[in-house]
């Protein structure tokens, strides 16, 4: 009975972590703690629209100033290192334990 337990408590996180991936969960813990501050104006909208959109990268690249691909990337990941130097010890070891992926792109 205590297995049954267990496996619903962890089918209720699992559900939760679906409704809030760690990505947009990340965005709003570094926005309200003031780190996008941090980041250049070029790329702060670039690394907002990464992390709360299904976006590619090669969908990201008109925002970015149809740079490549591979920049668009590079400019995310430093964005994004950026962001995390704002937060704090325990704000960073909380969103490593959580599930971080972006939401999932919709194919039609």
């Amino acid at each position: 009975m205590a297995g049954r337990e267990r496996h619903y408590k962890l089918k209720v996180e699992q559900e939760e972590a679906e409704q809030a991936p760690g990505s947009v969960v990340f965005h709003e813990r570094a926005k309200s703690a003031g780190a996008y501050g941090r980041l250049p104006e070029r790329i702060r909208p670039l690394v907002e629209a990464y992390l709360t959109t299904p976006a590619t990268y090669e969908e990201l690249r008109p925002l970015a100033g149809n740079v490549s691909a591979t920049t668009v990337r590079k400019n995310i990941w430093r964005g994004i290192h950026e962001l995390k130097l704002g937060l704090s010890d325990e704000t960073i070891k909380e969103l490593a334990k959580m599930n971080s992926r972006r939401p999932s792109r919709k194919e039609s």
